[in-house]
C-alpha cells in the first residue's frame, strides 16, 4: 500500500510539471506501521527511513512532537543573528530600530510555522530562553564586575523584556 501511495505522489507531482529529488527524498513511519529501514519502489529507486523529515524548513517527525523543530528554529535564529550582527551591534543605531529589526528578522525566524507546534513547557523555556538571550546581546546589558549572577540575570531579564 505504501509503495503505491508514493508513486501516486510522484505521478500528481509529474503532472503539475514538476520533479522529485529522489537523493533527497525519505521515508518516515509512526508506531502504527511495521518498520522497514529502506522502500523499494518498482522503478529501481529505494527511499532511505530517516528519523525526522525536513519539509521547507520544517522538521517533522513520527510522533508530532515539535522539540527537534524548537530545536531547529532555535539554532536557525541564531544563525539570522550572527549574519545581522554588526546591525544589532553598534550602540549608537537607535535601540527602537534594533528591536524593530529583531522583530521582523529574528522573531519570525524562530516561530515559523508555530501555529501547528504542540509545545511543551521545555520547548516554551528553550525558546524564550534564547530569545532573552539575543536581547540582552541586542540592548547591551552587561554584567557589573562584583554583580552576583543571580542578580545579573534577575536584573537583564526584566530590562528585555521591558524592551520586548
Amino acid at each position: 500500500h505504501v509503495v503505491s501511495m508514493v508513486e501516486d505522489v510522484y505521478d500528481a507531482i509529474r503532472r503539475l510539471g514538476s520533479t522529485v529529488a529522489l537523493k533527497k527524498s525519505g521515508w518516515c513511519h509512526n508506531n502504527f506501521a511495521p518498520f522497514v529501514s529502506e522502500l523499494s519502489l518498482p522503478n529501481g529507486t529505494t527511499l532511505a527511513h530517516k528519523e525526522s523529515l525536513d519539509l521547507l524548513g520544517t522538521v517533522f517527525t513520527p510522533d508530532g512532537e515539535c522539540s527537534e523543530e524548537v530545536r531547529s528554529r532555535i539554532h536557525k535564529m541564531w544563525g539570522r543573528y550572527w549574519q545581522l550582527k554588526p546591525v544589532f551591534v553598534p550602540r549608537h543605531s537607535a535601540l527602537q530600530a534594533r528591536i524593530h529589526l529583531y522583530n521582523i528578522s529574528l522573531r519570525r525566524t524562530a516561530l515559523w510555522g508555530s501555529g501547528s507546534w504542540r509545545l511543551r513547557v521545555a520547548d516554551a523555556r528553550a525558546l524564550n530562553t534564547a530569545e532573552m538571550e539575543i536581547v540582552r546581546r541586542i540592548v547591551g546589558i552587561k554584567r557589573a564586575r562584583d554583580e552576583p549572577w543571580v542578580q545579573f540575570y534577575t536584573r537583564s531579564m526584566r530590562l528585555a523584556r521591558a524592551v520586548v
